[in-house]
């Protein structure tokens, strides 16, 4: 019972990660409230599955599937007892500018199959529409975990850590040890 009201806080944390990635520190502020809610679905399965017989067992098992449990475990840890999490950040800024073109061609030939199949000349050089697409420069932040050996940037790790910790909980919900 106290597993879903921390799994839907978490999910809560999650969907602010994922809106707030542009400014760095709410993104962190967001990933600290996560990782606490997170662990503590999984230390109220805990809690409440070692209160019955092979409860300790179901949950070193179910636990122990998940890299990312083990991971992020290690990282709420941190969190809370040694320094803010701080996942490395990696800028991607995209620039665009306008180009124009100039139709200088005088004479151009359509080839098909090695036989020419249209001629066109033109007098006179005429400058060709300038098509402008403005497109304003744009940023967009990445985080990644350092001593992550996946290939999931912090976002999708985070997601990957969520569906372990729900799975759980589904999981001692099914085989009697969770309520």
């Amino acid at each position: 019972m106290n597993e879903d009201r921390k799994l839907a806080e978490a999910e809560y944390f999650y969907e602010e990660m994922r809106a707030v990635q542009e400014t760095p520190e709410h993104f962190t502020f967001n990933l600290s409230a996560f990782l606490t809610a997170a662990r503590s679905a999984l230390q109220y399965a805990h809690k409440q599955a070692t209160a019955t017989p092979q409860g300790q067992g179901w949950y070193d098992t179910a636990v122990g599937r998940h890299e990312s449990i083990r991971f992020f475990r290690g990282k709420r840890n941190v969190n809370v007892h040694a320094e803010p999490v701080q996942p490395q950040k990696r800028f991607e800024v995209k620039l665009s500018e306008d180009l124009g073109v100039l139709d200088e061609a005088t004479e151009v030939w359509i080839v098909k199959a090695g036989e020419p199949a249209q001629h066109t000349r033109s007098e006179t050089p005429r400058a060709a529409p300038v098509v402008r697409e403005a497109t304003p420069p744009s940023m967009q932040v990445h985080y990644r975990f350092a001593d992550w050996t996946g290939s999931e940037d912090a976002i999708a790790l985070c997601r990957v850590y969520l569906d372990a910790v729900r799975e759980v909980v589904a999981d001692g919900q099914g085989k009697g040890f969770l309520s």
